[in-house]
This record gives structure tokens, sequence and C-alpha cells, in this order.
């Protein structure tokens, strides 16, 4: 290493796959590391189904981001229907509690009903507010007037910019 240059751990990521779906271990370092694991996977023509992370450390889940960006984000209409008919299988089995992965910290587990119904509404809400919004920020604007007391701004906003990116909305 020369003098006054960064020098970042090696670090390495698998992906294991099936017929048809794939796991990662890991996620990389940077952003651009992260980007080529995005192109070989993409390249593998498996469906990424599990992201495993190995360890806390930065160089295990610092691409993890980019990662998620390119695959959870693309979503259409199909799609969220189904996952709300997934949703609705998990109401059937009438559970105690549903411990969501992202929410407020002080939102309760304990009220399944609340927690399944609001998940189906926020995702009828965004179907809905992006068939008929004419870009990524009018999208985003909609459903902070809706949803504006949850958290986590950063995946709605990446959620609007990919719908668009996919020509999915009023103006597409």
């Amino acid at each position: 290493m020369s003098k006054g240059e960064a020098n970042w751990p090696a670090t390495s990521v698998s992906l294991i796959s099936g017929e048809r779906d794939a796991v990662l271990i890991d996620a990389a370092l940077t952003p651009e590391d992260a980007s080529r694991v995005v192109d070989w996977i993409r390249a593998t023509g498996k469906n990424l189904t599990t992201i495993y992370i190995t360890d806390g450390q930065a160089d295990h889940f610092f691409g993890l981001n980019t990662i998620l960006g390119a695959w959870l984000a693309f979503t259409d209409h199909d799609k969220r229907m189904r996952w709300i008919a997934s949703i609705e299988q998990i109401e059937a089995l009438n559970p105690a509690i549903v411990v969501t992965g992202h929410k407020r910290p002080d939102a309760p587990d304990d009220d399944p009903a609340a927690v399944l119904g609001g998940t189906k509404t926020y995702i009828r809400d965004f179907d809905q507010s992006l068939s008929g919004s004419h870009s990524a920020q009018e999208l985003v604007d909609k459903m902070m007037v809706l949803h504006g007391d949850l958290g986590n701004p950063y995946t709605l906003w990446t959620a609007a910019q990919s719908g668009f990116e996919q020509g999915q909305g009023a103006s597409s």
C-alpha cells in the first residue's frame, strides 16, 4: 500500500443456488463491490430469495442497501397482490403475535390484526398511489400523507423510484 492510500480488507460473498432460487451469503463492503455482486447474481438467472449476513462487521453488510435496492424494490401490481394474499394466509393462522422487521420500536407485536391489516392497507395504498402519480416524489408525498407516522422513508423512496424506473406510474 502506498503512503496515503486507503485499503479495504479482503471480503467474500457466496451464492448458494438450486434450480431456480439462490441465497447470498454476505453482501460485500463497498457499493461498487455490491453492484458487481448484483451483476453476478443477475447473470446466473437465479431468483435471489435470501441474504444471510454472517457477521456484524461492516465488510459483511455495508453493501446490503445496494443489493436490496436491486431486488426488493422490483415489484408490480401482481406481485403486490400476491404479497397481500400471503398476508391473508398468515391471518388465517390466527397468530397471537406477529413480529415485524421494519417497524417503530414502540409498535406492539401482540396485535396481529393491526399489524397485518396495516401492512395490507399500506401495500394497497402504495399500489393505488403509484398508478395515480406522475413522479416518484409525487408518490412519496401521497404516501407520507397517508402513512407519515411510519418510519423508514428511505425504503419508500427507493420503492417509489423503482416503480417509475419500471414504468409503473401514471405518466408511464
